[in-house]
């Protein structure tokens, strides 16, 4: 029911007057919070590490998606290493400055069924996998990880670095 002036100026002041702790906000407007560590080891070394979980988010969506790369009969596997494994790969950032240790790094290996040795790259990018995986099913086009639809044909560089395959 709607209230009269008088009833809503006394309903201000009983919320002016509230004994209240501050709240802390983020830039988004939303409650902060402490992030969430989950402890990961090299699947290379074996050092272990903890990481903010956040950060790895993308992870069991790449892995799903090799699981269905190698359903296809491909050899493919998907390893999580750690910034000091993956520099000793050979892999840096595009500017040739060393990997940071504040993630682990997903290296990508990938055979075809005449390869003999694999083919090895890195990418924490779902949607790299994916341009990957629609290729190999003769799919002209794949959805990406927030859903918009890209041509499989515009991603030919990324399916190139991930697979070796030159055409």
């Amino acid at each position: 029911m709607a209230k009269k002036k008088k009833g809503l100026i006394e309903q201000l002041k009983a919320l002016i007057g509230l004994d209240k702790e501050p709240e802390l906000m983020g830039a988004m407007c939303y409650e902060t919070h402490m992030p969430l560590f989950v402890t990961l080891k090299c699947e290379l070394c074996g050092m272990e590490k903890e990481y903010d979980q956040f950060l790895m988010t993308e992870d069991d969506e790449i892995i799903a998606t090799v699981e269905q790369i190698k359903a296809l009969g491909y050899d493919a596997k998907v390893l999580r290493t750690c910034a000091g494994c993956a520099n000793k790969l050979g892999f840096t950032y595009k500017d040739g400055t060393p990997l940071l240790d504040s993630i682990m790094y997903c290296i990508f290996y990938f055979k075809n069924k005449d390869q003999k040795e694999y083919h090895v790259t890195r990418s924490e990018s779902p949607d790299d996998y994916k341009a990957v995986l629609a290729y190999l099913k003769n799919e002209d086009r794949f959805y990406d990880r927030n859903e918009a639809l890209h041509w499989v044909a515009d991603n030919k560089e990324e399916i190139k670095r991930m697979t070796g395959i030159t055409f």
